[in-house]
């Protein structure tokens, strides 16, 4: 942990979104300054951190006077937790949306962001990696073993050839995307490429294991 600067005086507006004022008193500068850039990327974090912790009042701790910590508040049952009392995927998922927001021209990798996180949340992850995308020119290299995140890009790729996706995308399209099953064997891991039509079908078939079980459970 950085030790604190004894004359830190960051500049706090009045109105500062949560998590920039949060990062701001974090800074440990005194000329914190942000151009119209950097407030786009905090009203981006500041939505989303906002949709994902909505039952939580959310307030900054103090320590030693010169740097916070995040304190949330249950709404519902009056208690008081950290983020790490939240399980692994909240603490972590912070992190990630600062590199998916703020990241540009670049390539970003991520293992399994699914991790401890709830179906809908992962499936939110898949819509702010397709903005990233269009709008920061960045390609995602994702290890992962959740149906949820390839359900949600075959829907919005059926969505955008139907013409049925929502304004908030530009585009997403199957030639956008490229999956790639890993199977060990006995002579090494070998790679299939699934391929995906512009209806959001799979084209190939795919190895057991993924997609079987739930029709297998269904019927």
């Amino acid at each position: 942990m950085p030790v604190p600067l004894v004359n830190f005086s960051p500049k706090v507006e009045k109105s500062m979104p949560f998590l920039k004022e949060f990062i701001t008193r974090n800074q440990y500068q005194s000329n914190a300054e942000y151009n119209e850039e950097d407030n786009n990327f905090f009203e981006k974090l500041d939505k989303k951190f906002e949709s994902i912790f909505n039952r939580f009042e959310k307030k900054l701790g103090f320590k030693q006077r010169y740097y916070s910590r995040l304190i949330f508040t249950d709404i519902n049952k009056n208690t008081k937790v950290t983020p790490r009392d939240m399980g692994l995927g909240i603490s972590q998922i912070l992190p990630l949306l600062i590199s998916t927001f703020n990241s540009k021209d670049t390539t970003l990798y991520f293992e399994q962001p699914e991790l401890h996180l709830h179906p809908a949340l992962q499936m939110e992850l898949v819509d702010d990696f397709v903005k990233s995308y269009h709008e920061n020119n960045n390609n995602f290299v994702i290890e992962t073993h959740s149906e949820h995140l390839i359900l949600r890009l075959r829907r919005r790729i059926r969505q955008y050839t139907e013409d049925e996706l929502p304004e908030e995308f530009k585009s997403v399209k199957a030639s956008d995307i490229s999956i790639v099953y890993l199977e060990p064997s006995e002579n090494g891991v070998k790679a299939k490429r699934i391929h995906i039509d512009e209806d959001g079908e799979f084209r190939d078939r795919w190895p057991q294991g993924f997609f079987v079980e739930r029709r297998e459970e269904l019927l």
